[in-house]
């Protein structure tokens, strides 16, 4: 048992040791606020208060947890030169609030504030504090609670078989933007795509297309048989993301109603694994199109979707989230970036949102991811191999900290087809963790 002294109770502070000593601990903890009580049980004393208690391990607040609104406040990780230390002085005091930063993080704080948005609407990993601290490729939160655990283990007492057993493992998930390249698409479509590659002399591009509209040739984004092949080698259950939106200036996808798409959806729902929803791009901020979205993916796999990720991770604070609420998805897979490796909220671990605008927790569970195929190949301009080795540095950090490993792929990055080529190979790294 810890005990906890701190003289305000709230919401954000609940939501905070829940998370900390519940959920990722798993040691149990009493919250005391009269200082004439604590010690009573002979547990660990943790004063988080600027009262001095004699034997206890102390963390100063910084305040954002006896707080109710939503500041210009910036967690500052640039000063640190490894910001995953947790460091505790002499006199049994932590040098920095751990819990505050924790909840800065997960709670996405920063989202809420007065950024500039990118062409997309969407917050810059470029005004993450950990992108300016230099360390967004570290899971801080996992690392500040690992090295916690073992100040508890080392200074307190504490046996180690005493904390929750995490562990390492993979958690492959697929977003289904284009189920088909050339399949199923209208005839004016392609007689337009053909008179533009014929401007652009891509002479191979056409007799591919031709190929497969007339001659039921194999379409490059039909690759599900080696997903999901490669997924049962390695005993692997994915979450597929199916966008089933209208067409649109970023939504490319055919029609739910196809009979090929449809055949693909129950190919991948008969081998065992996940169906989600992959709401369309104008969808962020409209729950009847999320709704009607989700309808149409309900129908035909027969039962609830209740997983979801954002196309193009279009989503903002709290707006999206609430909406998908209200349309009944349950897990939100959108927390990661498109454009670099790394962790959004500081963490590989799921958790559950918590609406600093309604300042309270909510049933919607939040499943980051670390990194996306095209951070490596469209925005770094890395081959498969140069991928391999960048990642292979992230995963062995996961490992070290008993964390998992969630990442995204898409069909058409395993096409071997427009510059995917060697791409299978990552895929099947990552799989294989």
């Amino acid at each position: 048992m810890v005990e906890i002294y701190c003289p305000y109770t709230s919401e954000r502070l609940k939501y905070i040791l829940n998370y900390v000593f519940t959920e990722r601990l798993g040691i149990p903890y009493t919250l005391v606020n009269n200082i004439e009580t604590v010690g009573s049980t002979g547990s660990l004393l943790i004063n988080y208060s600027e009262e001095t208690i004699h034997g206890s391990l102390q963390i100063i607040p910084q305040g954002i947890l006896s707080e109710t609104g939503i500041k210009y406040l910036i967690f500052d990780l640039t000063e640190q030169e490894d910001a995953s230390i947790l460091v505790k002085k002499p006199e049994n005091h932590l040098y920095f609030d751990l819990f505050a930063a924790i909840f800065y993080l997960v709670s996405r704080y920063e989202e809420y504030l007065m950024f500039g948005k990118d062409q997309h609407h969407r917050f810059k990993y470029e005004d993450s504090c950990q992108y300016k601290g230099k360390c967004i490729h570290l899971p801080l939160v996992d690392m500040w609670i690992q090295n916690f655990r073992k100040l508890l283990i080392s200074d307190f007492g504490f046996a180690a078989d005493r904390f929750r057993k995490d562990a390492f493992k993979v958690q492959t998930t697929i977003d289904i933007d284009s189920v088909f390249t050339y399949k199923g698409r209208p005839f004016f479509r392609h007689f337009a795509a053909v008179l533009r590659d014929l401007i652009l002399l891509r002479f191979g591009e056409i007799a591919k297309r031709l190929n497969v509209a007339l001659f039921s040739h194999p379409d490059p984004n039909d690759n599900f048989d080696f997903q999901l092949k490669t997924l049962e080698e390695q005993g692997q259950k994915a979450i597929y993301f199916f966008q089933v939106g209208p067409y649109g200036t970023y939504d490319k996808n055919i029609k739910p109603s196809h009979p090929g798409f449809i055949d693909i959806i129950k190919k991948v729902q008969a081998a065992g694994h996940t169906i989600g929803l992959h709401p369309s791009y104008q969808s962020h901020s409209e729950t009847e199109d999320i709704l009607e979205e989700k309808k149409i993916l309900e129908s035909i796999i027969g039962g609830p979707v209740i997983h979801s990720r954002q196309h193009y991770l279009k989503f903002e604070l709290p707006r999206t989230y609430k909406n998908l609420i209200t349309c009944g998805i349950r897990e939100e897979y959108s927390m990661g970036y498109s454009e670099i490796t790394g962790f959004r909220a500081g963490t590989a671990f799921p958790f559950y949102w918590f609406d600093l605008e309604q300042n309270k927790i909510t049933e919607l569970r939040i499943v980051p991811f670390s990194v996306m195929d095209v951070a490596y190949k469209q925005f770094n301009k890395l081959s498969p191999a140069e991928a391999m080795a960048q990642s292979r540095k992230m995963i062995d950090v996961l490992k070290t900290n008993e964390a998992p490993f969630c990442f995204v792929f898409h069909n058409e990055s395993l096409s071997e087809h427009r510059g995917w080529q060697g791409w299978r190979d990552v895929f099947k790294n990552w799989v294989n963790g």
